[in-house]
């Protein structure tokens, strides 16, 4: 059997967990003698797929530029095209989800559906993401679906009309790590680990109001973020609301959100603000510069 996964989630994401799932499966999946396997990412950007060996992956890696994912995507795609008419492999697994079909006829397609959090909290996205129209269609034409839980299935049986027949769970799996003990503690005492970014469908604020709203946890338990940079102060003081916009005369683009921020703590008293100018020598040594 000839499998490939497709470029769509090489092309935008350098780290994260789509992309380690599925170079950890095609990783693994080379090695029976009876799967021929190939990840087609004619110009990707994913530091995952760039450790793989070479004979696997069908593309050249290359630096991020801002702005450019979608020039990526739309290259990779039309590059893609003439390579699965030439292969034409049994199995197509898409890695992301796309308005238009990836797999040639000829080929059986299959989606994995990791959640459905964009349909079940549509409030903290973006009025105009489109991750559930392309969700939706990429759904409908495939043969196969995967979810990794039953949570997952339920809610995607729930909210899209497809063959429960054609619906399977495969559960994920932690890639073997060794044994590793920590030389110091992170922090003294108990502490909750939040890893990845902190956007609003993270729901860290959700954390942060739990953990002040308790006062035996506010008392002995520290939280520790790893990742998804500084942590400053208007996650701690304040609230992101997503307002809907749109762009002018396209209203199906999607092109970012704006958020209005307001108080978590409405009664707490607003900081007055001392406003001044001085005037100093470049050769001013009164304080350091800080860096970083």
């Amino acid at each position: 059997m000839q499998l490939v996964f497709d470029h769509q989630v090489f092309s935008f994401q350098q780290h994260g967990g789509v992309s380690r799932y599925f170079c950890e499966v095609a990783e693994r999946l080379s090695g029976y003698d009876d799967c021929a396997v190939t990840v087609l990412a004619p110009v990707y950007v994913n530091a995952y797929l760039a450790k793989l060996p070479p004979s696997i992956v069908a593309g050249r890696h290359v630096a991020p530029i801002r702005y450019t994912a979608r020039l990526r995507v739309l290259l990779n795609s039309v590059l893609a095209r003439g390579w699965l008419a030439t292969a034409r492999p049994d199995v197509v697994h898409e890695t992301y989800f796309s308005r238009f079909p990836v797999a040639p006829r000829r080929a059986a397609c299959v989606v994995t559906v990791f959640d459905m959090i964009h349909e079940r909290f549509p409030e903290y996205f973006s009025p105009n993401d489109s991750t559930p129209a392309r969700k939706l269609a990429a759904v409908r034409r495939a043969d196969r679906v995967i979810c990794i839980s039953e949570s997952t299935r339920r809610d995607l049986l729930e909210r899209v009309r497809v063959d429960p027949e054609l619906v399977s769970v495969v559960h994920l799996a932690g890639a073997p790590v060794p044994a590793v003990r920590p030389t110091r503690p992170i922090v003294d005492g108990p502490y909750v680990l939040y890893v990845g970014p902190r956007g609003a469908y993270k729901n860290f604020e959700g954390l942060l109001r739990a953990v002040a709203g308790s006062p035996a946890l506010r008392a002995g338990v520290r939280i520790v973020a790893f990742g998804g940079g500084p942590l400053g102060w208007q996650q701690l003081v304040l609230s992101a609301q997503v307002v809907p916009t749109y762009l002018n005369n396209d209203l199906d683009r999607d092109w970012g959100s704006l958020e209005r921020f307001v108080p978590l703590d409405t009664s707490a008293t607003p900081a007055e603000l001392t406003v001044g100018t001085v005037t100093r020598s470049g050769w001013e040594t009164e304080g350091p510069i800080r860096v970083g």
